[in-house]
């Protein structure tokens, strides 16, 4: 506005005088694109400034003593990427116990620097693909129950199946369940109406949400859970984690 009222009395003053008058349109010209270059930077800054603000106070509102602090964007040694890998079918607890279905992916085709990473819940982005031309098989579970390996041949793009999507990783041993191995397991946040176990799957990790704890019921991890979830969605909802869903 500053601008503009000083831009008025430059103009007044030289009205008269047509040599003025034609410089005084060229600098009209500069001055406004500037004024609006500047206005659309103001506007663009709060925006972002608003938004960060909404999200930090979401995550707040949740916050456990346990969670680590999350940085305005990811910091070494994140992020961290793999390239596409097998979803291969684990327990089942996941949504047949829990209601939260995961991707469970095998170690030993990820990165050292993933294998490596402390025990605990990760946030990042996941791209999910189906594998053309495969029938679907039958195979058997740790626990001995068999499962049907569709390739993701029910993913669907209406759907939004294969977008890149928001998800936590868990990397750990279950404690709750006793179990005595190390898993990667994903939770991808979205509906799936299908599973798509001998799909890949494509993932970065952008920071890490809190360490692997031990539960005394099945409502308390539940709840932790949803937690992360809703923490993983505020963080990557903000501008500098939004721009790496471009990495996959």
């Amino acid at each position: 506005m500053l601008i503009l009222a000083v831009q008025a009395l430059w103009l007044r003053k030289w009205r008269f005088d047509p040599v003025k008058r034609s410089q005084t349109r060229v600098v009209k010209v500069s001055m406004f694109t500037w004024a609006v270059y500047v206005s659309l930077l103001l506007v663009l800054a709060g925006t972002f400034l608003m938004r960060r603000n909404t999200n930090t106070d979401i995550i707040d509102s949740f916050k456990r003593e346990v969670d680590l602090p999350i940085p305005a964007q990811p910091s070494p040694p994140f992020p961290l990427v793999t390239e596409y890998c097998d979803i291969v079918c684990g327990f089942g607890r996941g949504s047949a116990e829990l209601g939260i279905p995961t991707a469970n992916v095998p170690i030993e085709q990820l990165p050292k620097d993933i294998n490596d990473l402390d025990l605990g819940v990760y946030f990042g982005f996941a791209h999910i693909k189906a594998i053309d031309g495969r029938e679907p098989s039958v195979e058997t579970r740790r626990d001995g129950r068999t499962v049907i390996y569709n390739y993701g041949r029910y993913l669907s793009e209406a759907n939004g199946d294969l977008f890149v999507l928001p998800m936590v990783l868990s990397v750990g041993k279950n404690p709750f369940y006793g179990n005595d191995f190390k898993t990667m397991e994903l939770h991808v946040i979205h509906d799936f109406k299908n599973d798509f176990y001998g799909a890949k799957v494509k993932f970065n990790i952008l920071g890490h949400i809190r360490p692997e704890l031990n539960y005394t019921t099945k409502e308390a991890l539940i709840e932790d859970i949803n937690i992360d979830i809703r923490t993983a969605q505020a963080v990557l909802a903000t501008p500098p984690y939004q721009a790496f869903e471009r990495q996959l």
